[in-house]
């Protein structure tokens, strides 16, 4: 198991202040979608740079062009690319063929998934190596895995 500290925010020092104060505590650093956007592909840079013993995380949610969005996150340094479950099978299939090309792994996000279950099992079929579950907090059922059944 690995632990993921994400970086969400749209000030890329204060985003590398906060990384340099929790990083050794993280396996993976991740770019959360607001400093993507803000900052693009200087964001994934610098965190790579920054901190070269760290896999980083893009937190992309990709929808569409994935081989183009893969390659340019790749390249900046990305090891995790995400990818939002609720875009079409062919999009998430590029997305996997590319990010075999860099040794990147693909994330699925089952955030805007129609069927959560049903996404979560065709991963394994596109080639997915992670999936992204989102709980919503109850204090009758704290347990993630009594949650997914």
């Amino acid at each position: 198991m690995k632990l993921h500290f994400t970086y969400n925010l749209t000030d890329l020092n204060q985003a590398l202040s906060i990384a340099e104060q929790t990083a050794e505590f993280a396996d993976i650093l991740g770019v959360g979608s607001l400093l993507l956007y803000k900052e693009g592909i200087n964001a994934l840079k610098t965190f790579s740079k920054k901190f070269p013993n760290k896999d980083i995380f893009a937190e992309a949610n990709i929808t569409e062009k994935a081989p183009e969005a893969i390659t340019m996150m790749a390249e900046a340094g990305a090891k995790y690319i995400s990818v939002l479950a609720g875009t079409l099978n062919s999009a998430i299939i590029k997305a996997v063929s590319a990010a075999q090309t860099f040794d990147v792994k693909i994330a699925l996000n089952l955030l805007d998934a129609a069927a959560v279950g049903q996404s979560a099992v065709d991963a394994k079929t596109l080639g997915v190596h992670l999936l992204i579950l989102h709980l919503t907090p109850q204090a009758s059922s704290p347990d993630v895995d009594a949650e997914w059944r």
